[in-house]
């Protein structure tokens, strides 16, 4: 992975305090990438002085008077809801290019919203950059670019491994609720886990059910301009079926009791996880490209994606606007290490 154009750039990590956060910031320092690390209180002073970084403590109101010297602003402070936009607004006033990790269609539509404002301003607004839709957003633009004039597509991903606190909260706040799916150039009302799929990828059977709330129902069409895209997600049986409005007990033990949970996978864990995903494009005429892809654990593919998406940001003269990660990345995201990637057209 050529992190060249990162020598100078000078990057904030907002949320660093957090488990991914400091996942991130670890992975950066790997690689020579020094970051800033900002949060909401004094817990990312303490982490910054650990890893020997320097931070910035201030509250997302106030954060357009301290990314003046900052180039990239990487976001992975939850709730989105209340952090994306004001720090968004805030890169759009300090022409800083701006990227996080949301997963959510609702959580992109806050990007889009800000697009002419950030064109204007000549500001990147990258959403998503992260495992819950970078890879299947990549695989599905590989698809999709792979066949002429390519109708429709589809995504299936899953995880092996732990999962953190915050992932957990998204997932069991809103995993009942209905959403849409992108059909015939536009969107219908969807119901979670109304349809399933099964795949192979690299000799492993997935299935999963559709989330009808998932970002890469906004950023694949966006993208792509295919006229129909549904997207799917192996996900724990009883998560499947709290889709399906059952086991609401156990969700409302679960979210209550979080805390009682680690904050995120172990170090083992992220070892022997791994994310396969799987992506299918088809047009008119017949012609059918798959896609399998394979890669690190989801936090361990998370920080990659983030420095690779960094680096091409960095390194470009694009003008500002809202982007998606297939806009950036296509199969290089073999450059990323651990990730494999198979590609057959028919």
């Amino acid at each position: 992975m050529d992190l060249t154009a990162l020598t100078n750039t000078r990057i904030l990590i907002y949320g660093a305090n957090g488990y991914t956060g400091r996942l991130t910031a670890r992975a950066f320092l790997r690689r020579g990438v020094r970051t800033i690390l900002a949060g909401r209180g004094n817990a990312v002073r303490q982490f910054a002085g650990i890893v020997g970084l320097e931070a910035r403590i201030f509250q997302v109101e106030d954060a357009a008077e301290h990314l003046s010297d900052i180039d990239i602003l990487i976001n992975v402070a939850r709730p989105f809801g209340k952090t994306q936009g004001l720090l968004m607004d805030a890169c759009i006033a300090t022409g800083t290019h701006y990227l996080d990790v949301c997963g959510k269609k609702k959580e992109v539509e806050t990007a889009v919203e800000r697009h002419h404002r950030a064109r204007e301003a000549g500001v990147v607004l990258l959403p998503t950059a992260g495992f819950g839709v970078a890879p299947p957003d990549i695989a599905a633009g590989v698809a999709i670019s792979s066949i002429e004039v390519p109708l429709q597509a589809m995504t299936l991903a899953a995880t092996f491994g732990g999962v953190s606190r915050g992932t957990l909260y998204s997932v069991l706040s809103e995993v009942d609720e209905s959403g849409v799916v992108w059909r015939n150039g536009q969107y219908e009302v969807a119901h979670p886990a109304a349809e399933a799929v099964k795949k192979t990828v690299f000799g492993q059977e997935i299935s999963g059910v559709n989330n009808p709330l998932r970002a890469d129902l906004l950023t694949v069409p966006h993208a792509s301009g295919v006229q129909h895209y549904q997207s799917f997600m192996k996900l724990p049986g009883f998560a499947v079926s709290m889709m399906r409005g059952k086991l609401g007990w156990l969700r409302r033990f679960l979210l209550k009791r979080l805390h009682w949970l680690p904050e995120g996978p172990s170090a083992k864990q992220m070892k022997k996880g791994y994310t396969p995903v799987y992506a299918e494009a088809s047009n008119a005429d017949g012609r059918v490209a798959r896609v399998q892809m394979k890669g690190p654990e989801a936090y361990v593919l998370t920080a990659e994606c983030l420095l690779l998406l960094s680096a091409r940001v960095a390194g470009s003269e694009t003008t500002g606007r809202f982007t998606t990660p297939a806009q950036w990345i296509g199969t290089d995201i073999e450059e990323v290490e651990g990730v494999e990637l198979k590609i057959e057209i028919e």
